[in-house]
């Protein structure tokens, strides 16, 4: 008798177990009572997915679609009976089957013929089937009235106790969570998951910095590895690779308003002023110092370039005068005269031989760079001058007037060549100069000839205006942005759409390709600016000016404490580590230098720090003080941290080497020397007994940690890969590179690496579990997967609406903390495919991390909104109970 209910009993699974070990299945009959039976014949098994009257150890034990004969039509007695037609049929099928005769030689005519013993036995099993089929589903119907009385008193009983505990919930949490677990064992109803739901989770604290402010211009650098932004009173250099900050330019005077790199990308230059006179000031990008003021007669600066060699800067002024400065020393070499009114725009042709100015006078005007010589006028009919700039060959200057019109001319003569018919407030060529993309007041762009003025093709996809275009370095792409919040990438080609870029949450105004094509900058008014891959349209790094994005975050081993890592790397700024009270959010500790990496000591009393200044630092947390340097090394310091027993402290090093030293007085124990490339990890085992080093060289070593033998070694990709992480008993290694597949290594059997494969897109991150045995991967496919860390069996996957970008297991290794693009951390079952136990939010933006508290009971996570957030985990057991269960 197939049902869901027998298809849930352990007696009917350990039966049907016992039939198809000593048995065919072949022999098995379906009698279907409830529930559904749907078969695959492409599967040539049950459709699992539909079939829910089966037990699971039916799956693959049929060769073909066996008999099964639906009953689930039978439900009064009256049809219980070989008298009802439909009845008597079923119990036919069942007996042709089991007697292996002919339905119509047990029925009808043919057994009128048969008046014999057998005839008689024939009839006799009939009868018998049918009395036993009416017998056992008058006994299932008797059971089914009794469990579902059952049921609804259980339901009853499980919305009366979630009851109780939402009324006494802002009294007594824990009680209110006891009666919401109760409510939920005693039965599964939408009452008593909301019940536990209501109590789990809520933000225990903040920790935050400073708040943002709006971006006044944003550029690449030429080499395009940074970027340089201005908002208020600081110009920012930023790394395109990861969003860090580099470099802050500090004024107290000076409200940037915009800043551009010299060609060589080792000088910044900025022009603003928030009163008279405005000016242009001359950076090293290297180190944040000044090196001069580009100012003359007292009068303000409104635009600055440099030439294409980088060794002249041209300025335009509000006096009328455009000024030609030396690029490395800030000398001023010459002054053009001419304009009746400020000159907003200053630029040099590509050639460096010509100079274009344009002012509020509306004229714009083309000067000999050598000799400060008037070459032309370009006669706008005294339209104000919007936009102004050279072709990429310099044969052809373009101009955007305030009656919405484009016009390009010859820079020679000054005649006007063509007109861009249409409404353009902005335009931007090609840098073959044979196209000029241009945006109007619609939401569309439009690319055009550029040698005589006709359009090619209008580019529709913007939902609101389009605010500006620009052309990719080599001509295939065009990105636009604008009011619908969104950048879209379109192929020059054809129009199409190649990607959408989404996620800010207000306008985007400024858009730019890098200089190697290969990253696009947006800028908005949700107070970010973005850096994204051309390659997949990926998000790659989010800025946010005054506002330390936090890379990292984790609770001392007494859960007492946090530790966060503020990724800016600004020469001069306030410090990059800092120690938090976990239960009020309050900072105990301002960790000074430049950090990169930190770790507690297991007592949490010491913090060890690692630099790009060669030494690792231990701090008291209890009041900032520094108690150690560790001076040794002649490279960059990885990574450091202490050792199990807090005896010891191991720093990694770009120098290929690490070394132990004594966390008491900082002398060096033992130096471990054989690498023949920077050592990118350093880890000591959880019983002190050994460490485990991976280097770019390409292996991976394991050595004593008291006599510093090398013990072991093995090879592994590390020189290309983008992540290592160690097992906490050092025996195994998993490796990242830029493929879907990890790599899990054993440290000392020099076997071939399990690979760990099912992801789709790439694999960015990966984590042990505490006893070393299983491990989760993240990656661009938008999901995270748990493997066992000994065979590469994939275990669970949870798949989420955004990019995930790190995961961590719990203390006891049964879940699974995911942080990523939305900022939300989501808590999954380690064990289990589906839904998320919990769902942490709070962060605006990417959140980078997350850690489980020692005793599990706690969650902080870090993100690009500047904070770190504490999450209390009172219900985790309980959220465990709800698995499987839609948010």
């Amino acid at each position: 008798m197939a049902s869901a209910a027998a298809a849930a009993s352990p007696w009917v699974q350990k039966e049907l177990t016992w039939w198809l070990a000593n048995r065919s299945a072949s022999t098995i009959l379906i009698l279907l009572t409830d529930g559904e039976v749907v078969w695959s014949d492409k599967a040539q098994d049950f459709d699992w997915a539909l079939t829910t009257a089966l037990p699971q150890n039916c799956r693959k034990q049929f060769q073909n679609e066996p008999l099964w004969v639906d009953f689930r039509w039978a439900r009064s007695n009256e049809k219980l009976s070989l008298r009802h037609l439909q009845f008597r049929q079923a119990i036919l099928d069942i007996a042709a089957t089991v007697l292996g005769r002919s339905k119509d030689l047990l029925d009808g005519d043919d057994v009128r013929v048969y008046r014999t013993n057998r005839a008689v036995a024939y009839l006799a099993v009939l009868v018998s089937l049918a009395l036993a089929v009416a017998a056992l589903y008058g006994q299932h119907e008797a059971i089914a009235q009794r469990n579902e009385a059952i049921r609804q008193q259980k339901l009853a009983e499980s919305r009366a106790l979630a009851a109780q505990g939402e009324q006494i919930l802002s009294q007594d949490q824990p009680a209110a969570l006891n009666l919401a677990m109760t409510s939920w064992k005693t039965a599964r109803t939408s009452e008593a998951r909301l019940a536990i739901a209501h109590t789990f989770p809520q933000p225990l604290g903040t920790l935050e910095n400073n708040p943002p402010a709006v971006f006044q211009s944003a550029v690449f650098s030429p080499d395009s590895l940074s970027i340089v932004t201005t908002s208020g009173y600081t110009a920012q250099e930023w790394r395109v690779q990861d969003g860090l900050r580099l470099l802050k330019l500090d004024s107290q005077t000076i409200m940037f308003e915009r800043a551009v790199f010299s060609p060589s990308s080792h000088l910044i230059l900025t022009i603003g002023g928030d009163r008279a006179p405005q000016e242009a000031q001359l950076w090293n990008a290297e180190n944040g110092h000044l090196i001069a003021k580009l100012e003359g007669d007292n009068v303000a600066v409104r635009d600055a370039e440099f030439s294409a060699d980088g060794g002249r800067i041209v300025t335009g002024s509000e006096d009328g005068t455009a000024r030609v400065w030396n690029g490395e020393s800030g000398l001023l070499q010459l002054k053009l005269e001419g304009h009746s009114g400020s000159i907003f725009h200053a630029a040099f042709s590509p050639d460096g031989k010509r100079i274009l100015t344009a002012g509020l006078d509306s004229n714009a005007s083309v000067w000999n760079a050598a000799n400060g010589q008037l070459l032309c006028k370009l006669d706008v009919h005294g339209r104000l001058i919007l936009q102004s700039s050279f072709s990429p060959n310099g044969k052809v200057v373009l101009t955007v007037n305030d009656n919405n019109t484009a016009m390009l001319w010859n820079p020679e003569t000054g005649r006007m060549l063509t007109r861009l018919e249409g409404t353009v407030s902005q335009a931007a060529f090609s840098s073959d100069s044979q196209r000029i993309v241009t945006v109007g007041l619609d939401s569309t762009a439009q690319v055009w000839n550029a040698n005589d003025g006709n359009p090619l093709r209008k580019l529709k996809g913007h939902l609101d205006l389009v605010l500006q275009a620009a052309f990719s370095p080599d001509g295939q792409y065009i990105v636009t942005c604008g009011q619908d919040r969104t950048a879209i990438v379109w192929s020059a080609a054809t129009g199409q759409v190649i990607a959408k870029l989404g996620g800010h949450s207000d306008s985007v105004y400024q858009v730019a390709f890098s200089q190697d094509g290969q990253h696009i900058l947006t800028v908005s008014q949700d107070l970010t600016a973005r850096i994204w891959s051309m390659t997949n349209g990926q998000l790659l790094a989010q800025l946010r000016d005054n506002m330390k994005s936090v890379s990292k975050a984790a609770f001392s081993p007494d859960g007492k404490r946090i530790l966060t890592v503020s990724n800016d790397g600004i020469v001069g700024a306030p410090p990059l580590a800092r120690a938090w009270d976990a239960s009020n959010g309050q900072i105990l500790a301002h960790l000074q230098g430049s950090v990169s990496h930190c770790a507690f000591s297991r007592d949490g009393r010491r913090v060890v720090t690692a630099g790009p200044d060669r030494t690792a630092r231990v701090w008291s947390v209890e009041n900032g003080q520094l108690l150690l340097t560790l001076v040794g090394h002649s490279g960059i310091v990885n990574e450091a941290a202490f050792s199990p027993d807090g005896d010891s402290i191991i720093t990694a090093s770009q120098d290929g080497t690490a070394q132990v030293w004594n966390a008491e007085n900082g002398e060096v124990r033992v130096k471990l020397i054989g690498h023949m490339g920077s050592v990118l990890q350093a880890t000591f085992s959880w019983d002190n007994q050994r460490i485990m080093t991976a280097s770019q060289d390409g292996t991976g070593r394991v050595w004593d940690p008291r006599s510093g033998r090398l013990l072991s070694k093995f090879e592994a990709p590390i020189a290309d890969a983008e992540s290592i992480e160690v097992s906490p008993d050092c025996k195994r290694i998993v490796t990242l590179d830029h493929s879907k597949t990890p790599l899990v290594w054993i440290a000392e059997s020099g076997q071939r690496p399990i690979q760990l494969e099912g992801h789709t897109d790439f694999v960015v991150q990966a984590s042990f579990s505490p006893d070393g045995q299983r491990v989760v991967t993240v990656g661009h496919d938008r999901s995270a997967r748990v493997w066992n860390a000994v065979n590469g069996r994939p275990l669970a996957v949870f798949r989420t609406l955004g990019l995930v970008v790190h995961a961590a297991f719990s203390p006891d290794g049964e879940q699974v903390v995911t942080v990523g693009q939305d900022g939300t951390a989501r808590i999954w079952n380690a064990a289990t495919d589906g839904q998320p136990l919990a769902k942490l939010d709070g962060h605006k933006g990417f959140a980078f991390c997350a850690a489980f508290s020692p005793d599990g009971q706690r969650v902080v996570t870090a993100g690009a909104d500047g904070t770190a957030r504490v999450y209390q985990l009172v219900s985790l057991s309980a959220l465990a109970m709800v698995m499987g269960e839609r948010e």
